[in-house]
């Protein structure tokens, strides 16, 4: 809805307030029917109050919210519009191993971008059985994320990929000890010192 549209909306139940006093209230009280006068005005507060508050339930709130929505989530997100999100779901569909590879640059121009790194490692284990490089993956996206909680994630899913399809114990422990010692404080952190006692 445009900005002008938005502002006659917002100013008609004004307007016809207004209008409801020139046309019907002041000539009650010019009369001398100050009861006609005040009954009136009273019916048209309670009209224009119901008439802005369904205006403010219904268009402006919605309108805000969305708004607001934009700037904390930058955008409106729709999966289906995500890059990302179509390549893995071509990448799942035909199998194609080249388009990994693009997949792969994708991820690496957005490193700090979670999804991107998960939905890999998770092709390369699901769909190319390819667990040694879903676990490199898992080490590559620690070192290139960000958040703590994020980090320590990946190395606990990298390590429990070692343990469980790699059979390489020292890498699991490995992992586990990184999480433990370098995000104590985080979940995944915790689960990690908790599986090295």
């Amino acid at each position: 809805m445009s900005r002008a549209r938005l502002a006659a909306l917002a100013l008609l139940p004004l307007v016809l307030f207004a209008l409801g006093l020139l046309l019907y209230v002041e000539p009650r009280l010019d009369e001398g029917d100050v009861l006609g006068g005040i009954g009136g005005l009273v019916l048209m507060l309670a009209a224009l109050g119901t008439a802005e508050g369904l205006l403010f339930r219904k268009v402006l709130l919605p309108l805000w919210g969305e708004k607001l929505g934009e700037k904390l989530y930058a955008g409106t997100y729709s999966p289906d519009a995500d890059a990302l999100v179509q390549l893995v779901e071509q990448v799942r569909r035909t199998g194609d191993r080249e388009l990994l590879g693009q997949l792969r640059q994708m991820v690496l121009r957005q490193p700090d971008r979670l999804r991107g790194w998960t939905e890999l490692a998770s092709l390369q284990r699901y769909e190319f059985a390819d667990a040694a490089a879903a676990c490199a993956t898992m080490q590559e996206a620690a070192a290139a994320v960000h958040d703590p909680q994020d980090v320590a994630m990946l190395l606990y899913r990298a390590a429990a990929l070692a343990r469980t399809a790699l059979n390489d114990v020292p890498l699991a422990e490995r992992l586990l000890q990184q999480a433990a010692t370098q995000h104590p404080a985080t979940v995944y952190g915790a689960k990690a010192a908790a599986e090295l006692r």
